[in-house]
């Protein structure tokens, strides 16, 4: 009984000692995370307005340690929800460079665009077309052609047409070939 009782104790203080440590971690990084927030703002007003409505927060507590919080109380929508992936995948890549980190790359699926008002699609692909000018990576997406139409004038000179098909053995997507 006393070595469970030790156990548990220890397991106590090692959590107690990490939670600490993430506390100080979050205080020595908060420029980092202002930055970042800051990113995810910019993104979200040029989508919808200065009054998004849209809290991100970092914070640690002691049930489940760090704890990332991007909420947007109407989000009841797919499409408002896959816009913060959006805004938080655009923070991710800023954040990257920023830090001087390697990802040179940002790849997103039509899925993404699913439940988005055409005006918010049109914005988030043009964002991300400046974007990958001021902070040089390279954004992949797959848009669905009657989506695409809408806006095909301003996006036409960012299209690169691949037809991927798997029809001969040099097919597939990435190098990688589903069976």
């Amino acid at each position: 009984m006393d070595e469970i009782a030790n156990i548990k104790t220890e397991l106590t203080t090692g959590k107690a000692k990490l939670i600490k440590k993430m506390r100080e971690n979050q205080a020595v990084q908060e420029e980092l995370i202002k930055h970042a927030i800051l990113s995810i703002n910019h993104t979200l007003e040029e989508l919808y307005g200065t009054n998004h409505g849209t809290r991100f927060s970092v914070d640690v507590n002691e049930k489940s340690g760090l704890v990332v919080t991007l909420s947007k109380p109407d989000k009841k929508s797919r499409g408002i929800n896959n816009m913060l992936i959006f805004s938080f995948d655009m923070m991710l890549i800023e954040m990257n460079k920023k830090l001087d980190r390697s990802l040179d790359f940002l790849f997103h699926d039509s899925h993404l665009f699913d439940g988005v008002d055409t005006t918010q699609t049109r914005t988030a692909l043009l964002l991300a077309a400046r974007k990958t000018k001021e902070l040089n990576f390279q954004y992949i997406t797959t848009v669905n052609s009657d989506i695409y139409s809408l806006f095909s004038n301003e996006l036409d000179q960012y299209k690169l047409d691949l037809d991927l098909t798997d029809v001969e053995e040099s097919g597939g997507l990435l190098g990688i070939r589903l069976q």
